[in-house]
């Protein structure tokens, strides 16, 4: 957590610590960077801090491998439209108004948790994040888009009498890895290699690998 009030930041980490989250506090920019050497699952920041704006932090975090996975939230008193907008396109996954109870955080934080580890698995946030800023946005969905459709209709078309050919699967690992769907590469890539079996339950099992990669990309 990044906070520079230190009686808020104080208080905050007591109750999420009763709540039963492991906590680090930081409070300024500067500290949080010195910190990324760790892994954390979850960072909340302030937007505004002495040494560095929340959105500039969370850009240069999202750069960092460790934080590949990590889920961002924003803490602000600002209420304007346009600053959720500025949060949401910087990188962070939620936002929260002050003043909250606390209890809005923990439910924010509760039901953000669960999709840690699931995401983690499915998509590189980080590359994905920038990649996407460097295309821009719509181009990047259109191109993401097309590809995922045109996935579909190969695993539709499927027969298990006649096994995908090798440089298919390498074409479409290729094209996962490229769109940040770590997973669903990877999958791809062992059916390749022989080490998954080409079947019902691997057709299955890739589509709703897709289905979900999608869904965390949407994010």
């Amino acid at each position: 957590m990044i906070e520079d009030d230190p009686l808020l930041g104080g208080l905050l980490e007591q109750q999420l610590l009763q709540a039963n989250f492991r906590v680090m506090v930081a409070m300024n920019g500067q500290s949080a960077l010195e910190m990324s050497t760790q892994r954390f699952d979850i960072v909340i920041s302030d937007l505004r801090l002495p040494d560095i704006s929340g959105f500039d932090l969370v850009r240069q975090l999202k750069l960092i491998d460790s934080f590949g996975s990590t889920i961002f939230l924003a803490l602000t008193a600002d209420l304007l439209d346009e600053t959720k907008h500025r949060s949401l396109s910087a990188g962070f996954s939620k936002v929260l108004h002050k003043p909250f109870r606390m209890e809005n955080l923990v439910d924010a934080l509760n039901d953000i948790e669960p999709a840690v580890a699931q995401t983690e698995l499915l998509v590189d946030t980080a590359n994905y994040s920038e990649l996407r800023e460097t295309l821009g946005g719509e181009q990047f969905d259109q191109m993401f888009n097309e590809y995922a459709e045109s996935l579909k209709i190969i695993l539709s078309e499927l027969s298990l009498d006649d096994p995908p050919g090798k440089d298919l699967l390498h074409q479409l690992s290729g094209r996962a890895a490229s769109f940040c769907c770590v997973l669903l590469a990877r999958q791809l890539l062992d059916i390749e290699q022989g080490k998954l079996d080409f079947n019902r339950e691997t057709l299955n099992r890739i589509s709703e690998t897709l289905a979900l990669s999608i869904e965390a990309l949407k994010h």
